[in-house]
């Protein structure tokens, strides 16, 4: 990959896989791709400042894992927030219970982007630690954090309890208002639900994969509105 914001092989190969069968370069859920650069590109902002924007909304005293924390709500017109909560829509859940949100990816593919980056930006946006579980039975890794109070701010913002499939999953209006925002969203779900793919004419094709179709329509108008050509089928858009 050239330009700018380019992606070497060796950042590649630490995040990501090349897969040689069936010729299929599959950089899956990797933060530093082609579509983050047409982002930066869009928003003018590298992505060191990802982890500078945040501005205290509202502290509070509560008990977090066991023990008394005081937390921030964020400013939710901060790219920083908008390119978390694209990484919920993607791999995020509110537990039914509404006490805990978590976000789970891939033990290999995804340890340093939850492990490292997601959890740097939660420190910033909320001033807490989440908690890291290695599941190695089932390959994944996941990304807790315990606070009713948090998973009751984006409950407010519309995002859904309990399993995600039922719920009309959408990004969230405010973000359309502003193309920094929007592209920080987008960010975020390509983060965690994208891959790449080899093309003869282009290099690379970037698809993002949604099963909830009010999530995929909401992806389209949001690429649309970045004025970022793309295709699509039942469960994809591809750049």
């Amino acid at each position: 990959f050239e330009g700018p914001h380019a992606v070497n092989k060796r950042i590649a190969m630490r995040n990501g896989l090349f897969m040689e069968s069936r010729q299929r370069l599959c950089l899956n859920r990797l933060r530093c791709t082609v579509f983050t650069s047409l982002c930066l590109v869009l928003t003018g902002h590298p992505s060191v400042e990802y982890l500078s924007e945040s501005r205290p909304f509202k502290s509070m005293s509560s008990s977090y894992l066991g023990a008394p924390h005081a937390f921030t709500l964020p400013d939710i017109k901060t790219t920083m927030f908008a390119e978390f909560y694209g990484a919920m829509l993607g791999d995020g859940c509110i537990y039914t219970a509404g006490d805990s949100l978590c976000i789970v990816g891939n033990l290999v593919l995804d340890r340093w982007y939850v492990e490292e980056y997601l959890q740097t930006v939660c420190k910033k946006l909320f001033n807490i630690t989440p908690r890291i579980y290695l599941r190695p039975n089932d390959g994944s890794i996941a990304m807790v954090i315990n606070s009713k109070h948090i998973t009751a701010f984006f409950c407010e913002l519309g995002f859904p309890r309990g399993k995600k499939m039922k719920a009309k999953l959408t990004i969230p209006s405010f973000f359309f208002k502003n193309k920094k925002l929007l592209a920080a969203c987008i960010r975020g779900i390509f983060d965690t639900d994208g891959c790449i793919w080899p093309h003869s004419h282009t290099r690379g094709m970037l698809d993002i994969t949604a099963k909830k179709h009010t999530l995929l329509e909401s992806i389209k108008k949001a690429l649309l509105q970045l004025e970022l050509r793309f295709g699509h089928s039942k469960n994809n858009v591809v750049c």
